[in-house]
Order: C-alpha cells, then sequence, then structure tokens
C-alpha cells in the first residue's frame, strides 16, 4: 500500500499497488517542477479531506495556480 499527502497534510491518498507505468513530461514547465503521474482506476484509490486549488499570494498574475503535490510515503 501506498499513501500519500499534499504538503500540508490536509489530503490523504491511499493506493493499494505501486503503478503499472510512471509518466513523464518532457515539457519545460514539468521538467523544471520533476513531474512524474500515475492512473488508477477510481475504485482503487482512497481520498480523505477537502481538495481545493489555490493560487500563489506572492504572484501578481491570478494565472499562476499552484496544483495540490503529494509526497510518497510507503507503509510497511
Amino acid at each position: 500500500m501506498l499513501e500519500l499527502s499534499c504538503l500540508c497534510g490536509q489530503v490523504r491518498i491511499q493506493v493499494p499497488r505501486r503503478p503499472d507505468f510512471i509518466n513523464e513530461c518532457n515539457c519545460t514547465l514539468c521538467s523544471k517542477a520533476g513531474a512524474r503521474w500515475a492512473y488508477f482506476h477510481p475504485s482503487e484509490i482512497g481520498i480523505e479531506g477537502t481538495t481545493k486549488g489555490y493560487g500563489r499570494e506572492d504572484k501578481d498574475d491570478p494565472a499562476v495556480e499552484a496544483r495540490t503535490v503529494v509526497r510518497r510515503r510507503t507503509s510497511p
């Protein structure tokens, strides 16, 4: 089981197994951010907490938004 959370810990995600494939985009934005992702069927995952979008307060451009970032923790 993989347990993930957003950086603030308000949202927790559980997936039953490691992904079969990890996707990696080679565009400049994703490359700089180190973005990687995987796909699971919705019935395979559990989500606890409330998700919402947010914008960075230190940016004048309202189009600049941060996405939820999860960190990986492997349970024993």
